[in-house]
């Protein structure tokens, strides 16, 4: 009987070692969701604008900010994520123009950001810690850091761990990674924006299709993107099939060796086809915006409910009928003013409205 009661306890614990040992070996999956620990602010999601496609701009010359601005007066639906590069980094000193730089495109609805090189992983954490520091310093209105050169070899993952932690840490909650290329998926919910191509030529579905996992992000978690330089032409075509896999997409004319230092000669023309693309995710994006105000139950399903009958609408073809419902919603957001719905919560979901309504042609 004790050798039986010996051989027993002796099974448990093989099983036991066994169901321990297999769950250490199994790597966490982390391809679905992010794994920021920093909460995004009301106002920076709007911006980010959900599951609608938007323009990636690299704005590496103060010059180039009177025409972005203007652009994204022009489609105030089209998200614009706006890279500021001040000196291959933060510099060693303020600039109140970049300063003014920042107020100006947040102010228009722009998403800004911070450019920090990572040396495909070969920096030393420090060195990069201490740019992500001099942006938090120098310009604390930043919305988040970009990381460029982004090694695409899992060898490196502790290190992008590491620096998009204290990224978060220190206040940032918006990380945009470029890898120019594949990205290693264990890094993916590491970042919000990640841009899988960098170089000259459309890429084509296939390679689209691989690089953003396909089906397995949705846009408002993991937003990949594409830059695409030397293209003499805009091909809409491409643009039009991209947006299945793409957030963030950037096409010009420039070339080597710096592609980034003119506005593209034909911006304002793939911006108005990805307007006309958005306007259908814009209005489900008022569907998140409502809920994120946590307003009164009846307040909320009252507003829902136009929502439904306008992407009804718009599913329809009756664009007529889409700018009738729109202005019947901002006609009961501005009734409800002062009684379930704030000032500023009226402001946000107007001016979205009116966007909308602006962007129907």
């Amino acid at each position: 009987m004790k050798m039986l009661h010996f051989g027993i306890i002796c099974g448990i614990f093989i099983v036991l070692m066994f169901t321990v040992n297999t769950a250490l070996m199994q790597k966490p999956d982390l391809s679905i969701q992010s794994i920021s620990n920093t909460t995004m602010s009301k106002d920076l999601t709007i911006r980010l604008g959900g599951n609608t496609t938007g323009v990636y701009y690299p704005m590496y010359s103060l010059n180039e900010l009177p025409q972005v601005l203007a652009a994204k007066k022009a489609f105030p639906i089209v998200p614009f994520n706006v890279n500021i590069n001040p000196a291959s980094g933060p510099g060693t000193e303020p600039s109140g123009a970049i300063t003014t730089a920042i107020t100006q495109l947040k102010s228009a609805g722009a998403v800004v950001i911070g450019y920090v090189p990572t040396g495909y992983g070969n920096r030393t954490i420090a060195n990069v810690e201490e740019m992500i520091s001099a942006y938090r310093q120098f310009y604390p209105e930043l919305d988040g850091i970009m990381f460029d050169e982004v090694s695409s070899s899992p060898s490196h993952f502790t290190f992008y761990q590491t620096i998009s932690n204290y990224t978060r840490s220190i206040g940032f909650s918006y990380i945009r990674a470029n890898p120019g290329s594949s990205i290693y998926q264990g890094d993916v919910p590491l970042f919000d924006h990640v841009t899988i191509y960098e170089s000259s030529g459309y890429p084509d579905e296939s390679t689209l299709q691989s690089r953003t996992f396909h089906d397995q992000y949705s846009k408002s978690i993991i937003g990949f993107g594409a830059t695409i330089h030397s293209e003499p032409t805009y091909n809409s075509t491409w643009l039009h099939m991209s947006t299945k896999y793409l957030k963030w997409i950037y096409i010009t004319d420039q070339t080597e060796p710096n592609p980034y230092a003119e506005f593209p000669s034909y911006f304002n023309q793939y911006l108005a086809d990805i307007s006309s693309l958005d306007i259908v995710p814009a209005t489900n994006n008022l569907f998140n915006i409502v809920k994120t105000m946590n307003l009164d139950k009846g307040e909320t399903t009252s507003l829902n409910s136009k929502i439904h009958e306008i992407i009804n609408s718009l599913y329809s073809n009756n664009n007529i009928e889409v700018k009738s419902q729109l202005n019947a919603f901002i006609h009961e957001v501005n009734a409800q003013i002062g009684k379930k719905i704030t000032q500023d919560q009226a402001d946000q979901l107007i001016q979205y409205s009116q966007d909308i309504v602006n962007s129907i042609h």
